[in-house]
């Protein structure tokens, strides 16, 4: 590793908040306000990392695709079309 323990950190918490802002940034073409579009986003991002490491305990996808389906729903619980 080129990096330190703080430099990787850093980089692994500019990962995941790019991540989370990209998701932010699409909720708001289905109408979500700005001021609610956080919370979704990241427990969107949340969600699917934690899915993620799941997956690799398990050795089974099936918990990434069941947390993939759910996005479409959080999104409609704020009375918006689903982003597809």
């Amino acid at each position: 590793m080129t990096h330190g323990d703080q430099e990787f950190s850093a980089l692994l918490r500019a990962a995941l908040r790019g991540w989370e802002q990209l998701v932010h940034d699409k909720l708001l073409g289905p109408g979500i306000p700005a001021g609610d579009a956080q919370g979704p986003a990241t427990t969107i991002i949340s969600a699917l990392e934690g899915a993620e490491v799941t997956v690799q305990v398990i050795r089974s996808e099936e918990p990434l695709c069941a947390t993939g389906r759910q996005p479409a729903r959080l999104v409609g619980s704020y009375g918006t079309p689903p982003v597809s």
